[in-house]
């Protein structure tokens, strides 16, 4: 469930990430926003289906907090570019995101 106003600051050091995303892969995304991965290509594609399963897909699904994506996002710095393909159209997911 989507809460407003989240102090993500505050909850980030006590998320299990594999709590706030659907499948092992959207959680090694998140991951990788954090640290340094040399096999990564610093890009992130957010899609609606698999593409070809390379490490750089986020597939949104039920169960992916995106809130917490983009806070990843905004505090990545290794991040080079971010490709949006597909968002959910309830109004509180892009509320969360943002």
């Amino acid at each position: 469930m989507i809460t407003e106003n989240r102090d993500y600051d505050a909850l980030v050091q006590d998320i299990n990430i594999g709590d706030i995303t659907s499948s092992a892969q959207n959680a090694d995304v998140l991951r990788r926003l954090c640290n340094t991965d040399p096999y990564w290509n610093q890009e992130l594609y957010i899609l609606e289906s698999e593409i070809d399963g390379d490490i750089d897909e986020f597939i949104i699904r039920a169960g992916d907090d995106l809130g917490w994506l983009g806070y990843f996002i905004g505090r990545s710095e290794v991040l080079q570019a971010l490709h949006i393909y597909v968002f959910p159209e309830e109004k509180e997911q892009l509320v969360a995101f943002m």
